[in-house]
């Protein structure tokens, strides 16, 4: 009896101390830096048509941008050296600003970029791809 006692003894110790090295201070009343939301594609279709409130941003390259891209998009290429200092240029903070890319990944890139950078930020999911796979319009050519 005495050694299941000291048993159970020792594993508290051992999940008390385990329970003490994981814990981490929580931050409250304010988001983590360089957060971002994910939408899918009706989701970042509702956001898009909030031209008030919202930015659309194609993190493409030119070329990949005039094949063909959503209505009203502006294009900032996430490759660009200068792809933060044109999006301060270009996006004013007190839009929301809804990304994409071809897949999502660029995007995903340029979402937490802009997100770190102060903009409030979507993503969406499967990029353009996605949205074109789901019948979405798109527009060719760099005028829209």
């Amino acid at each position: 009896m005495k050694g299941i006692v000291n048993m159970f003894i020792m594993l508290l110790c051992v999940m008390i101390g385990v329970s003490a090295c994981n814990s981490q201070p929580k931050t409250q009343d304010k988001d983590p830096v360089g957060t971002f939301d994910i939408v899918d594609v009706d989701q970042f279709e509702k956001l898009v048509n909030d031209t008030q409130k919202v930015v659309v941003l194609d993190v493409r390259t030119l070329s990949e941008y005039e094949e063909g891209h959503i209505s009203g998009a502006k294009q900032i290429d996430i490759k660009d050296n200068n792809f933060l200092d044109e999006c301060r240029k270009q996006l004013p903070k007190s839009k929301f600003v809804a990304v994409y890319c071809r897949s999502g990944f660029r995007s995903a890139t340029a979402a937490k970029i802009l997100a770190s950078d102060g903009y409030r930020t979507a993503n969406l999911k499967e990029g353009i791809v996605g949205w074109t796979s789901a019948g979405k319009p798109v527009v060719n050519g760099h005028n829209d």
